[in-house]
């Protein structure tokens, strides 16, 4: 008997069962990739946003004020107060995943500022992290990742 040129059905589908079983995986560590991806993207803005924040506070001196921008509460991941980032020197975030809300306050004998990635979750607005300073003392609101800490326990950043 003459065999024909090509494959089997048999031989076909172990190679579509062996593509299978390398795809499951590989896509879950694709997936946790791309969530840690997002999550750097997001701190990373938040130092940006600290580092703009202080240069304010530096630029306005001994000046009382008090300046509040970011998300609105209808739509977490949105933008509002175009010419607040300008004002902070910063390029608006543009990214689909979060939103940010900074707060800016200076009184005599305060000084807080605060910055927060936020997103979208079942329950509404949801605070992913954050991170500032209140009279030159840094803190870190790492919610659900890791905390980074120093020698005496001081929590200094947070990690993925």
């Amino acid at each position: 008997m003459k065999r024909s040129e090509g494959f089997t059905l048999i031989e076909v589908l172990i190679v579509v069962v062996i593509i299978a079983i390398l795809a499951s995986l590989i896509l879950p560590r694709m997936t946790a990739m791309t969530k840690r991806a997002e999550a750097a993207e997001a701190m990373q803005t938040l130092g940006v946003l600290k580092r703009a924040g202080e240069r304010y506070f530096d630029m306005l001196g001994d000046q009382n004020f008090s300046l509040e921008m970011g998300v609105d509460n209808s739509n977490c991941v949105g933008t509002s107060n175009d010419h607040l980032w300008a004002s902070l020197g910063v390029k608006k975030p543009e990214s689909s995943q979060w939103g940010y809300y900074v707060y800016l306050y200076r009184n005599p004998g305060d000084l807080y500022l605060s910055v927060f990635a936020i997103h979208q979750a079942e329950s509404g607005c949801e605070i992913y992290a954050g991170m500032g300073t209140q009279n030159n003392v840094p803190w870190y609101d790492c919610n659900g990742m890791s905390e980074m800490k120093d020698s005496q326990g001081n929590v200094i950043g947070c990690t993925f």
